[in-house]
């Protein structure tokens, strides 16, 4: 029983980590810098543009 509870609390979070990622992905692409106030982004984050 904990195997099968550590594998699907291993995917859980696998799955959390993914979202996040595409959010900041997301966000690098959307963001408007006026709208928001971001000053300046992260250089990890413009890696991540798409365009």
């Amino acid at each position: 029983m904990k195997k099968i509870l550590d594998k699907v609390k291993t995917k859980v979070l696998e799955g959390i980590n993914l979202l996040a990622l595409k959010l900041t992905a997301r966000s690098a692409n959307l963001a408007c810098d006026w709208l928001y106030f971001q000053d300046e982004e992260p250089d990890e984050v413009k890696k991540m543009r798409k365009f």
